[in-house]
């Protein structure tokens, strides 16, 4: 099973190639936890990406409400899991 870190990677990849987001940064702190990956558009938190392992639902009420919270908290548009 892939580690957070690699789907991390992963998707850091995937948004940089395809979608031609450059400034994406790692575990930023938010309430005194981190955020996963938070994407930047003109310099300003754009989306939050929560990142879990695969033993996790990514739909888990928990889960959307802990992304949707660091989005809010940062100034994000969008969240996703």
């Amino acid at each position: 099973m892939p580690s957070e870190r690699y789907v991390e990677d992963k998707i850091k990849n995937l948004f940089k190639s395809l979608l031609q987001f450059e400034d994406i940064k790692a575990d930023i702190p938010c309430d005194g936890k981190r955020a996963d990956l938070v994407i930047y558009k003109d310099e300003k938190p754009f989306i939050v990406i929560e990142v879990k392992k695969e033993s996790i639902d990514p739909t888990d009420i928990e889960v959307v409400n802990q992304a949707s919270h660091y989005a809010n908290s940062l100034g994000c548009e969008y969240f996703c899991t």
